[in-house]
């Protein structure tokens, strides 16, 4: 296996890594977008968490993490190429990055509203959730999900295509971020699309990994609260 996997080219690598990281999430999304689309048309959306599903989540992400570190330390990768180093500073950065997130989401949001208000009521009401995970579930899909996320869309990629255009790895991480996203229908645009593009211009600048990672679970924490709340 070890041979195999050094003989793979690094458009091979890249296509291995990414399919494992995002192949079947993209594929259940979309699988419940034209669901959606074919069969209920414009009727709600909800999406339901359970305790048991948060674990098969968790459990999922952290398999491709396990799978995905083993593939890139014997491709020759280090923490140090994925730019994991830490400190306690940067704990401020990602409540930063997390307040440009929801000013960046609103300042969509609003726009939409004003140009077109029956365009951004279909959208703001299209989705519902509704969960019942127990802490544990909470902690462990908080902290996986975005280690798993941002190691492949930011760390990994950026490193793979170092040689490329920035601009461009913004636009295929961001692309694969949405094509995952697809199952919270047009909602999506409002969050998704802001939120991939402030975390991946922060870390194409600064090359820093646990900022965008810790604003990833600050957003995701703070979701949780508010559909425990609002449901």
């Amino acid at each position: 296996m070890k041979n195999l996997l050094k003989s793979l080219s690094n458009n091979q690598e890249l296509f291995l890594l990414l399919s494992i990281a995002f192949g079947y999430s993209i594929y259940i999304s979309n699988s419940d977008l034209f669901y959606h689309i074919f069969t209920r048309g414009q009727t709600k959306w909800v999406n339901r968490s359970s305790t048991r599903g948060a674990l098969e989540v968790s459990l999922h992400c952290l398999t491709i993490l396990l799978i995905g570190w083993y593939i890139l330390k014997n491709r020759g990768y280090t923490l140090d190429d994925l730019n994991l180093q830490f400190s306690w500073s940067q704990l401020g950065y990602a409540f930063l990055l997390y307040y440009l997130i929801l000013i960046f989401s609103h300042l969509i949001s609003s726009i939409t509203k004003v140009v077109d208000p029956f365009f951004y009521d279909i959208i703001t009401n299209q989705i519902t959730t509704k969960g019942t995970e127990n802490l544990l579930s909470i902690i462990l899909i908080l902290l996986l999900d975005p280690i798993q996320e941002e190691l492949f869309l930011n760390g990994y990629l950026f490193k793979r295509l170092e040689n490329s255009q920035p601009r461009v790895i913004i636009l295929i991480s961001l692309a694969i971020r949405v094509s995952y996203h697809t199952y919270q229908g047009w909602n999506s645009l409002f969050f998704t699309l802001p939120f991939g593009l402030v975390l991946t211009l922060y870390y194409s600048r600064y090359k820093k990994l646990w900022p965008v990672i810790l604003a990833h679970v600050i957003n995701n924490f703070f979701a949780h609260f508010y559909y425990y709340t609002h449901n």
